[in-house]
């Protein structure tokens, strides 16, 4: 019991000496900061939220600390390990110091210790001042003190405080009169110390640099200041001399007699410088341009002054006039002035069929050229005409014109609208509302003309040749003057000629029939022709030849810019399209690249190519001037263009007269345009100018040719055999026909084709044929064509013959003209009319009729082969062309009995007629007797 309690006394014992040295030992180890108190400069620039100071307590048996600022609101905190960090910018223009109390504890609060902190803040000088930008200018007007400085200067220091502060901004170079001042924002006002004269220095060009307030101080990089003195106009401006004499001659303009010149003594463009100068008086002949130069822009005649003296007043650019005028005085003398002398009362006349006219029989020069020895002459005689490119387009059918000029075969395109050419005519009606020209066809961008089948073979072979007519504007987007395609399921361009920008494409792929599938060659040619957009009319032809193909404009040749090749297009049953103003996209099923512009003489000539002769004859005026005879001395002239002609060479006064004399007016038209040509003559003699002369000649009316038709009777009697006539008669309607051509008379001396030609023949048929009716030809008419070169296309109201040719075969063709009815009445009446024309229309003959009416006399008639004819017909696929299947009809036994019973149904009601008159009239006497 003892032990235990023992035991347990000892227990109690040991834990309070424990608890006891315990305490002593924590008594014994202080808590504390390593420093009583701390400090340290720092700058406001310091980084945010990095440390700016390491302060520790130590102690309290190494326990963990826990360090915490006392003041609250203060830009600074403090971790755990006692680093104090900077969380916000500093700014000591708020606070240039912070006095901190840190407070450390541990061990579970027992400990405690604290210690002072002191952060001073200091402004450093960190950025240097910048200008806005690294130049300015400046101006300063003459006798004042104030810069105006562009762009306005200002000056910027990021700095805060004082160091942000810009003290002065001062001129590197010393001695310059200018000083400058610096506002609280940064703007920079600068003066000058002295006035400024521009006529001493009219400008500076310096550096300036700015420096601020910081510590140390800190300057700017230097930038340049551009200063111009503006001048004041102080001064007038002064004649360098107080007279000025020339002389000139009659007759004669001058470009500078004589020139007077004034001086400044202001500085500067607009001051110092003289910018025109004033004549006083008025009527005066003579000019003063801005440089003091004295002209004479019109001759002066033999009524003028022999001396003129006027004044000449100089105003400088700022509007100051001269105090004291220049004095001018010009003597004006009469010189020999050579010149041209023609009668001015005579008239110049071109008759029609003269063709030609001299243009100026009486021209000679004056005595003063006259007096020349031998000299060197030249003269450019022009002709004045609005015909240009093309004047003979209106003459004939383009077709009809390469048969004048040898080439036969061309198939036209866009004829004229009629019997046969009906796909032009909606074109026409159109053009006609928008008022166009008459000699082409106006496409608006929106119009284009599908070509019939049966006008242009399907093959045309693997050599051909297209010519045209073309007046347009350039255009950015791709137009088709013509295309040839696919007319169903591929777009395929067989050939076609575009235009795209200042470009002329033309394009002609090789067929399967002429090529070999494997035959690579040249298919698109590509040409920079800008000139052919000018809004004027031009020729455009394309001679194609297997591979190769070659483009005229205007007649001259041109080389492609770009050849492409392509392959040969692939074996196809498919048709073409041919149309004219667009092109055909068969997949699509609808038209695209619409042309804008005037198209004429559009034709095409399958299986041959065109030769330069015929070119150059077609395309060629055959309005111009030449030189008649030979030339004399050492004269030599060329032609220049289609309406000029140049004359030069070494002689004699009298030898380049004559010359000029001998130049003459040509017009090779049998009906060419009524009026005025005016002709232009300008001439030098040893290269001095002599003065143009313009002479007008006047074109007469035309009254030839005159067209008669004759020999035609006016009735046709015939009783109709019709059993024989549906076999194989018909009658002669103009078997007597005959025309007359009075052109002009063969032995006249005259440039103009004298051949007679026609282009065209009208037959009108009234009333228009039934079925069975019909015209047909003893020789056929595709015979027609190979022979004569004439087409024939009619409908049920009119035949229309077509072609170029000499009257005489279209009187050989109308003569054969046979009218067959396969199913006459017995009572029938026809009337014929038949006229004809030359140059596409514009003289027309006389209308002749013919009256052809069934009597009961006999009458013989000639036997044709009507199959054959109705045979030769059906082969010919004109357009218009009206099928003799449905004209003639079937052949019948029946027709006699027909024919038959229609007599006996006459002779019947004859005779009932005839009874009932006789009633009539017994009735009537009867009547008569009984009053």
């Amino acid at each position: 019991m003892f032990l235990k309690s023992s035991r347990a006394t000892l227990i109690c014992f040991l834990n309070l000496l424990v608890v006891i040295c315990s305490a002593l030992d924590l008594q014994d180890d202080g808590f504390e900061f390593t420093q009583p108190e701390y400090a340290r400069t720092i700058t406001e620039y310091h980084a945010v939220n990095k440390t700016v100071m390491h302060i520790r307590a130590v102690g309290c048996h190494r326990q963990p600390v826990q360090y915490t600022i006392t003041q609250p609101d203060t830009p600074f905190t403090i971790d755990e390990k006692g680093h104090i960090i900077l969380v916000h910018p500093l700014n000591s223009d708020k606070a240039k110091s912070y006095d901190l109390i840190v407070r450390a504890t541990s061990g579970n609060g027992k400990c405690v210790a604290q210690t002072k902190v002191l952060f001073v803040i200091l402004n450093k000088n960190k950025h240097a001042p910048e200008f806005e930008f690294e130049s300015y200018s400046c101006k300063i007007v003459e006798n004042t003190l104030e810069l105006q400085i562009n762009p306005p200067l200002r000056v910027l220091d990021e700095d805060r405080g004082d160091a942000g502060k810009v003290r002065n901004v001062t001129i590197v170079e010393s001695g310059l009169p200018f000083v400058f001042t610096v506002a609280d924002d940064g703007t920079v006002h600068g003066k000058a110390t002295t006035d400024m004269d521009a006529e001493d220095v009219t400008d500076y060009f310096f550096d300036i640099i700015a420096t601020d307030n910081g510590h140390p101080a800190r300057s700017s990089y230097p930038v340049s200041l551009e200063c111009d003195v503006v001048d004041v106009n102080e001064f007038a401006p002064e004649f360098v001399q107080a007279n000025y004499h020339a002389t000139i001659y009659r007759g004669r303009t001058y470009g500078n007699i004589t020139q007077v010149f004034a001086k400044d003594k202001d500085i500067g463009v607009g001051n110092g410088r003289v910018c025109k100068y004033i004549v006083e008086g008025f009527n005066l002949p003579f000019t003063v341009s801005e440089k003091g130069v004295v002209s004479l822009d019109f001759p002066l005649d033999k009524d003028s002054y022999d001396s003129y003296e006027f004044n000449v007043d100089a105003v400088d650019c700022g509007g100051m006039m001269s105090l004291t005028s220049a004095k001018v005085s010009i003597a004006v003398k009469t010189q020999c002035h050579k010149e041209f002398i023609r009668r001015a009362d005579q008239e110049l006349v071109l008759q029609q069929c003269s063709g030609k006219v001299n243009v100026a029989p009486s021209i000679t020069l004056n005595e003063c050229a006259k007096k020349l020895g031998n000299a060197h002459f030249s003269a450019a005689v022009s002709l004045d005409t609005k015909a240009g490119m093309g004047c003979d387009r209106e003459a004939f059918e383009a077709s009809d014109t390469f048969t004048i000029c040898g080439a036969d075969d061309f198939i036209d395109l866009l004829p004229k609208p009629g019997t046969g050419r009906e796909w032009t005519k909606m074109l026409m009606k159109s053009q006609e509302s928008l008022g166009k020209e008459k000699n082409g066809f106006y496409l608006d961008g929106q119009t284009y003309v599908e070509i019939p089948e049966g006008v242009v073979p399907e093959d045309i072979g693997d050599k051909f040749t297209i010519s045209l007519w073309i007046k347009m504007e350039g255009s950015k987007s791709r137009q088709t003057i013509l295309a040839n395609t696919d007319k169903e399921r591929l777009d395929r361009v067989h050939f076609s000629l575009t235009t795209s920008g200042s470009k002329l494409l033309f394009v002609h792929r090789r067929e399967a029939i002429h090529a070999g599938r494997d035959v690579y060659c040249n298919a698109e040619f590509q040409y920079n022709v800008p000139e052919l957009f000018d809004l004027q009319w031009h020729h455009i032809a394309a001679v194609v030849d297997g591979c190769s193909a070659k483009v005229y404009i205007d007649g001259e040749h041109h080389q492609p810019a770009m050849s492409i090749p392509d392959w040969t297009l692939h074996k196809s049953n498919m048709k073409n399209k041919f149309s004219i103003g667009a092109r055909y996209l068969a997949k699509e099923k609808a038209f695209m690249e619409y042309f804008k512009g005037y198209l004429s003489g559009v034709v095409i000539k399958p299986n041959s190519v065109l030769s330069e002769m015929v070119l150059q004859c077609v395309t060629r005026c055959r309005e111009h001037v030449n030189v008649e005879g030979p030339l004399l001395g050492n004269f030599s002239a060329k032609t220049v263009n289609f309406n000029a002609i140049e004359v030069s060479g070494e002689g004699t006064p009298e030898d380049f007269i004559k010359v000029l004399q001998n130049v003459i007016y040509i017009n090779e038209r049998l009906i060419p345009t009524p009026g005025i040509r005016s002709v232009n003559i300008s001439a030098k003699v040893n290269d001095e100018k002599l003065e143009d002369v313009t002479i007008n000649l006047s074109v007469a009316g035309n009254t030839r040719p005159v067209i008669v038709i004759k020999g035609l009777d006016s009735d046709i009697d015939v009783k109709w055999d019709k059993r024989s006539l549906i076999k194989e008669r018909g009658v002669h309607v103009f078997d007597s026909l005959e025309i007359e051509y009075y052109g002009c008379e063969s032995d006249e001396e005259t440039p103009i084709d004298k051949v007679r030609y026609l282009d065209a023949a009208l037959v009108t048929v009234d009333p228009p044929f039934k079925k069975g009716e019909s015209f047909i030809f003893r020789q056929g008419i595709e015979a027609l064509k190979k022979q004569k070169g004439l087409s024939v296309s009619f409908n049920r109201k009119e035949m229309i013959i077509r072609g170029v040719g000499h009257f005489s075969e279209y009187e050989d063709v109308l003569r054969q003209v046979v009218y067959v009815n396969s199913n006459p009445d017995n009572t029938m009446d026809k009337r014929f009319t038949v006229a004809v024309s030359t140059l596409n229309g514009r003289c027309l003959s006389d209308v002749e009729l013919r009256h052809l009416s069934v009597i009961h006399a006999n009458r013989d008639m000639e036997k044709y082969n009507i199959k054959a004819a109705k045979s030769s017909l059906e082969q010919e696929a004109l357009p218009g062309y009206v099928s003799l299947e449905g004209s003639f009809g079937s052949e019948s036994s029946d027709g006699g009995s027909l024919s038959s019973g229609i007599m006996a149904v006459i002779i019947v009601c004859s005779l009932l007629v005839f009874i009932v008159l006789v009633v009539i009239g017994v009735y009537k006497y009867r009547h008569m007797q009984t009053w």
